[in-house]
């Protein structure tokens, strides 16, 4: 099922709208940051609130939902055999990067291992604020001349594949490793297999000024984030187009890192218990979503049939909590059936 895009009450489809009233009231009150807040369910819009100046047709910055984004599209590469495998080492398309040093295991990266942030590289990013921009990676490469060889030219910190080091050099990585193996740019062969078939028309990326075939973060509307998350919900699947493979999709969702607060780490996806799961001990993770900082998630429940996206501008902590308070507090507890 897709969306479409009809006026559909949240009753309709088994949500409780007075506890929807109260989380829209909270945010008023307690959650100056969010600046919009979208459900689906059952394939239908139900419920779509903005606030401040914040509108539909606005293009928010999705920040790291862009790092899912691009997993989507190593899925639908090696799906169309552009690429062989997940396990393809990247080197591979770096042939005219002749400078670099590839000793020390450097050679070894593959896919996955930007993919689970895992490349080895030395990285630093969420250990400092990313405004600190003279000790933080991610600030430092994009006022870099070349993005791709600030990240390359790192110095190898651990073997590939064994310590996880969150890093946002990884998805530009990807951008060029695209860009070689369809000899198309990142955005037309994101346009041709992506957003095409869901409707996607107004996005805006940020580029590499020496080189705008190398992208970085996207600007999306929010129900196009929405539609994204739907076509993961979806099993792959848009109308009649297998647009991504299952089989991509269950690797992604795969747990490939673990972490104190609970969560997991995928293919570039993030993994959540629900709150009464976790508490019981259950090893199963329910909630997948695409975070990016500032409070920008797409949260995909297949369980409940449902797609929750959130967009913010929440920049002084790394990873704010207002929007998993609301699913909790106020959509999870909507569900009557």
């Amino acid at each position: 099922m897709i969306y479409d895009w009809q006026e559909a009450s949240p009753s309709a489809v088994g949500l409780d709208e007075n506890i929807l009233q109260k989380g829209l009231q909270a945010i008023n009150r307690d959650y100056p940051y969010v600046h919009s807040w979208l459900v689906a369910r059952a394939g239908k819009l139900v419920w779509e609130k903005y606030f401040q100046a914040y509108t539909a047709e606005y293009l928010h910055e999705a920040q790291s939902v862009t790092k899912s984004i691009q997993s989507l599209l190593v899925g639908i590469a090696i799906d169309r055999q552009f690429i062989p495998s997940v396990d393809t080492p990247i080197r591979t398309y770096f042939a005219d990067y002749t400078y670099l040093d590839w000793a020390n295991g450097k050679d070894q990266i593959t896919l996955r291992h930007l993919l689970t942030m895992t490349a080895g590289l030395e990285w630093n990013e969420l250990k400092v604020p990313y405004n600190q921009v003279f000790s933080n990676d991610a600030s430092l490469q994009i006022y870099s001349p070349d993005w791709l060889g600030y990240a390359l030219m790192k110095p190898m910190e651990s073997p590939p594949g064994t310590e996880f080091c969150y890093s946002s050099a990884n998805p530009i990585l990807i951008s060029k490793i695209l860009n070689e193996a369809t000899q198309m740019s990142n955005e037309q062969f994101a346009r041709r297999y992506l957003y095409n078939y869901l409707g996607i028309n107004d996005l805006r990326y940020q580029k590499m000024r020496k080189n705008p075939r190398i992208l970085a973060d996207i600007d999306l509307s929010p129900r196009d984030m929405a539609k994204l998350g739907q076509l993961v919900l979806n099993n792959g699947k848009w109308a009649d187009n297998q647009v991504v493979s299952t089989d991509w999709l269950a690797q992604s969702f795969a747990p490939h890192q673990f972490f104190a607060s609970g969560e997991a780490y995928g293919l570039s996806w993030w993994l959540r218990h629900l709150p009464t799961e976790q508490a019981a001990g259950k090893s199963e993770f329910k909630i997948r979503y695409a975070w990016g900082i500032g409070g920008q998630h797409i949260f995909i429940l297949p369980q409940y049939d449902m797609v929750v996206v959130f967009t913010g501008g929440n920049y002084e902590v790394t990873r704010p909590l207002e929007p998993y308070h609301i699913l909790e507090k106020y959509i999870l507890a909507a569900i009557v059936d």
